[in-house]
């Protein structure tokens, strides 16, 4: 789901593993309060083909981005033949 950004930064997401504290199992990964938005509070005006977010809600849209691009990239690969692709990372 892309608007679940604001978890990912609270769980570590936005920087470096290494920068990272660990964690015992159970234990929460952060202290901070957070009221989490709801994708249902973004506004869609399709006649001038804009979105409107919440104050606060920001997109991630890396993996919706990911999974459309290996959806394309097999459907135009099958068309030659069989075919194997890794969308993972590093």
């Amino acid at each position: 789901m892309p608007t679940i950004r604001e978890s990912f930064e609270i769980a570590g997401y936005d920087r470096d593993f290494d920068l990272v504290s660990p964690v015992q199992p159970g234990t929460p990964t952060s202290s901070k309060k957070t009221n989490l938005l709801d994708w249902r509070q973004i506004t869609i005006d399709e006649q001038n083909r804009s979105i409107f977010l919440p104050t606060r809600m920001a997109l991630d849209l890396g993996g919706v981005a990911k999974g459309w691009a290996a959806h394309q990239a097999m459907q135009r690969l099958g068309e030659i033949g069989p075919a194997l692709m890794d969308a993972g990372g590093i």
